[in-house]
């Protein structure tokens, strides 16, 4: 017969659960995550009931002693202790749980021990062979376990690993890893665990020895330390070392050192700092060094130079819908990055900027944003005197609720300041009007009616003109534009699937003014006739230079919905311009009214495929001038990716043909293999190619990666880079 005993004062599990453990966290940025783990830093609350079931309970009142046998269960709040026996004696404050003792915690973390005492109000206590199962599976053990104060436990002989130790038929099996140590510390308050004569092993062998090591504690807050380190072999810097060194300044805020030695090299020193505000964040990553000075052609000169970068990032919100913040992206020279091995970029923009949001008439349509902007060529041919820096840019779009006949307002205006330290300047105010009529037919023709005007002031320094003249003072342009659009959805419903097929066609009359010679062209100097912008009242991507005159533009448009989660779409089309004096490039003929046909195919089947087909044809010949393929496939175990770009004669862009290819297989469970390139097709030579072997199981990951750079830039030579890293659940 089950007894049952309550009481608001004896909080047994509780003593028993943070006997067994103190309790924290690991902070690790590694391919596992944050894991799972999560205790409370503080026992069972004492003024809990505790409830007592056992098949036996037996009391000595002379001695005050309980005794509970045979399946004993104890419960406070969510804590639960199991045991054979379990006795409390109250005279001398002391608690003994004996025979398979396990305590459940509500986090999923399970402790076990032979024996368990506790005296001093349960302060301090003793367990033999004590034993912890981790709710992410990470597993601790100890011949003794020693509490020597609510905060500090002492152990003999303890194991730890987060690797399995039975294989999937059941049968044991050896870690992978684990640390052994002859002598342990768990600190609660300190959040770390400390071995003595501490041992690496892995699958039983013992690869180091450490006198110290430590580690934080599961569920603890961000803990300093070191993490995991890399190695590499670079062609440019030769052999690499990077020993990151973790800094956990508060639980809002970190830094991260990282040393980096290399053989080919002066050392580099690289920082990362994050911290996190009630309303929003910031990063800063940088690095510096001091090396010898690399002329233009990549000669070493005998004079020192300090090299580095920072990329510093913030973004904040004011909970009023207004956001600001900042993006910095500078280094001190052009090949800095890519010698170092930070990245590839060709172009460096900064920027510092606030946006408002959900204001005026219709708020989900309306925004503002100031900005300033600022940017840092990384090609040979850049000249940093002549990268422009614009202070400020700034924009309004207004947009009205829904008026009569559903017709909407909106207002957009503008201003932009760029300046240079060599070349010209200017500064622009634009301002346009947009009214919007639609209307829907009973047959289902679906039409919009828009008229436009749009007025734009600049203002221009020492702007270089055809003529090899100079041009300084003001200049404005008033473009007025009425636009009629048709669509007519049509809809066909099969047994399995669905099409729609809509035929689209605008029409825009406008002035044929506008792209004065005196107006520079900094935002649309490389335009692109594409199916994104087929439609587009303005193809030009900027404001300084604009598509005028009347023009049209007319295709069709399906998609067809099929079962299993297969759709297909498909768009096709032509642009019409009444004169020829604009500057887009609607095809490779400059007197052509007409446009080239541009178009796009898509096919989607469920996860597993995706591939989207654009290309440009020639209005005359129907000769290929774009071709772009972009796909995924992937069909456990296999995934493979392509890219392909060919351009052909394009007035703008010439000739360009690249292939980029990328393919990864799961060779087990554990082990991927991947590939990838990038292969210019008119050079007949490879850009960039690499691949690697990845090792992941649930306690480690082995990431080992080969690339090959076959491109120079002065200091930047053609390399190869073998890299390897170790991540260690819950160490790293």
């Amino acid at each position: 017969m089950r007894k049952h005993y309550a009481s608001t004062g004896l909080s047994l599990t509780a003593a028993l659960a943070t006997a067994l453990t103190p309790v924290a966290a690991w902070p690790v940025t590694s391919p596992y995550g944050q894991p799972s783990i999560s205790f409370s830093k503080e026992p069972v609350s004492p003024h809990q009931p505790v409830v007592l079931q056992s098949d036996q309970l037996d009391y000595d009142k002379t001695n005050e002693v309980a005794i509970a046998t045979g399946h004993v269960e104890v419960t406070q709040g969510q804590t639960v202790l199991l045991a054979d026996t379990l006795m409390y004696d109250r005279a001398h404050n002391t608690v003994y749980a004996q025979g398979h003792v396990t305590v459940l915690e509500p986090s999923g973390n399970v402790y076990f021990a032979e024996d368990v005492e506790l005296s001093n109000d349960m302060a301090t206590g003793v367990a033999e062979e004590f034993k912890a199962r981790f709710s992410d599976g990470s597993l601790f053990a100890a011949r003794e376990a020693e509490r020597k104060s609510p905060s500090v436990t002492k152990l003999l002989k303890a194991v730890y690993s987060p690797c399995s130790i039975l294989c999937a038929d059941g049968t044991p099996k050896t870690p992978q890893w684990q640390i052994e140590g002859g002598r342990a510390t768990i600190d609660r308050d300190e959040q770390r665990i400390v071995y003595r004569d501490a041992y690496m092993e892995a699958y039983g062998v013992p690869v180091f020895y450490t006198p110290y090591f430590s580690h934080p504690t599961p569920g603890a807050d961000n803990t300093s330390g070191l993490l995991t380190p890399t190695l590499r072999r670079d062609g440019n810097l030769g052999n690499v070392v990077a020993v990151p060194i973790y800094w956990a300044i508060s639980q809002d805020k970190d830094l991260t050192i990282t040393p980096l030695y290399a053989s080919a090299v002066s050392p580099v020193l690289i920082g990362e700092y994050r911290e996190r505000f009630d309303n929003g964040r910031m990063y800063f990553d940088g690095s510096i060094t001091r090396t010898q000075k690399v002329d233009e052609f990549g000669n070493t000169l005998p004079t020192d130079v300090t090299r580095g970068h920072l990329f510093a990032q913030g973004d904040f919100n004011t909970g009023a819908d207004v956001t600001y913040g900042f993006n910095i992206r500078r280094s001190t020279d052009d090949t800095y990055l890519r010698v170092y091995g930070f990245n590839n970029d060709s172009l460096l923009t900064s920027r510092i900027y606030s946006e408002a949001f959900n204001f005026g008439g219709d708020p989900n349509r309306s925004y503002a944003v100031v900005e300033a902007l600022a940017f840092q060529g990384m090609l040979a041919q850049d000249d940093p005197k002549r990268s422009p820096l614009l202070l400020p840019v700034g924009e309004v779009h207004y947009a009205s609720l829904p008026m009569a006949y559903n017709s909407r307002f909106t207002l957009t205006g503008g201003m932009m300041s760029l300046t240079r330290q060599l070349g010209d300047d200017s500064r622009r105010l634009d301002l346009a009007g947009d009214w919007t009529v639609p209307y829907v037919t009973d047959s289902g023709h679906v039409f919009s009616f828009s008229t436009k005007l749009r007025a734009d002031g600049y203002n221009v320094n020492s702007l270089a003109l055809p003529n090899g003249s100079t041009f300084t003072g003001t200049e404005a342009q008033v473009m007025p534009e009425a636009r009629l659009d048709w669509r007519y959805p049509l809809m066909k419903q099969f047994t399995h699937s669905s099409l729609i097929v809509e035929p689209v066609a605008d029409m825009i009359l406008s002035t044929s003014n506008g792209n004065s010679s005196k107006i520079p062209n900094e935002d649309s100097l490389i335009p692109e006739f594409t199916d994104a912008n087929l439609f587009s009242d303005d193809r030009f991507a900027g404001y300084d230079r604009v598509e005028t005159g009347p023009r049209a533009a007319y295709g069709v448009r399906s998609q067809w919905q099929l079962p299993r989660d297969v759709n297909v779409s498909a768009l096709a089309g032509q642009a019409y311009r009444a004169n020829n004096d604009t500057l887009f490039p609607l095809s490779n003929d400059v007197n052509s009214h007409f446009s080239d046909y541009v178009g796009r195919l898509g096919f989607t089947y469920g996860q597993w495929f995706d591939a989207a087909y654009r290309f440009r044809l020639d209005k005359d010949t129907l000769s290929v001038r774009r071709t772009e393929l972009n796909s995924t496939f992937h069909v456990s175990p296999v995934t493979l990716s392509l890219n392909y770009l060919d351009i052909a004669k394009d007035p703008i862009l010439d000739n360009n043909k690249q292939l980029f290819g990328g393919a990864a297989y799961e060779l087990t469970k554990e082990w991927t293999i991947n590939a990838n390139s990038y292969y210019d097709l008119l050079r007949h030579a490879f850009v960039e190619a690499g691949g690697g072997l990845t090792y992941h199981n649930e306690c480690m990951t082995v990431v080992t990666s080969v690339g090959r750079n076959f491109t120079s830039d002065r200091d930047y030579q053609q390399s190869t880079t073998f890299q390897v890293q170790v991540f260690l659940k819950n160490l790293n």
